[in-house]
């Protein structure tokens, strides 16, 4: 099981707005050694068609609007990498699951977390790495803090509100945590990727860094 979180900091801040004025060149930014399997066998990545399905707990207190902003945005890694994260209602590969909790941060630092579990099953993928199988993914977004969507619909702190004012936006944080759920285990150091460890950033926006990292992960050597 890996837990990934998206954190928010000044310094950090600060740091974004200098980064971006001279963005990273196009690059893999990490390696990852975990990802979705096929259903075609335990030896291939998933395949175009496979599905992942993924649901919301209904009764954590989000609004519909928030619900809805989730699930667009879960869709924007969708086709990057060849495959299909999915609501539909065809034989899913495995599940993803989010929900609204408490993300452990008494500091208030922590945005979201994503945690994805394997089974143990590995193999050798075309690139010589060892790759392990994610099973299942779960993301959990701070129920502490308040939140909105990019059309300005306002989620209010479902428990334990924190006090701070700002609405942060759920987009950002749900692409962020959506190239987790893919598989990236970890962070980019660029602001201008959406795998920036920081809030705000490039505002959910996929970089090509972010499209040719998942697209090494799952040997699709379609770089530009």
């Amino acid at each position: 099981m890996r837990r990934d979180s998206l954190i928010v900091g000044v310094a950090a801040v600060l740091a974004c707005l200098l980064l971006l004025q001279t963005p990273a060149p196009t690059a893999v930014y990490l390696t990852s050694t975990r990802r979705w399997f096929s259903s075609a066998g335990i030896n291939d990545p998933i395949q175009q068609g496979d599905i992942l399905q993924y649901s919301h707990c209904q009764t954590d207190g989000w609004t519909s609007a928030s619900d809805a902003c989730v699930r667009r945005h879960f869709d924007d890694w969708n086709g990057v990498s060849e495959y299909y994260i999915t609501d539909g209602t065809n034989q899913p590969v495995c599940h993803v699951d989010w929900g609204v909790g408490n993300v452990g941060d008494p500091g208030y630092l922590t945005f979201a977390y994503t945690v994805t579990s394997t089974n143990g099953a590995t193999y050798t993928d075309q690139q010589g790495r060892q790759v392990t199988e994610i099973i299942s993914a779960y993301v959990v977004f701070d129920e502490s803090r308040r939140w909105r969507d990019e059309y300005g619909n306002l989620q209010p702190a479902v428990r334990n509100y924190n006090g701070d004012p700002t609405y942060y936006r759920i987009d950002y944080v749900t692409v962020h945590e959506a190239g987790h759920v893919w598989g990236c285990t970890g962070h980019s150091s660029s602001s201008g990727d959406v795998m920036y460890p920081y809030y705000p950033h490039n505002y959910g926006a996929l970089s090509q860094s972010d499209i040719d990292t998942i697209r090494d992960l799952y040997n699709v050597r379609q770089f530009h």
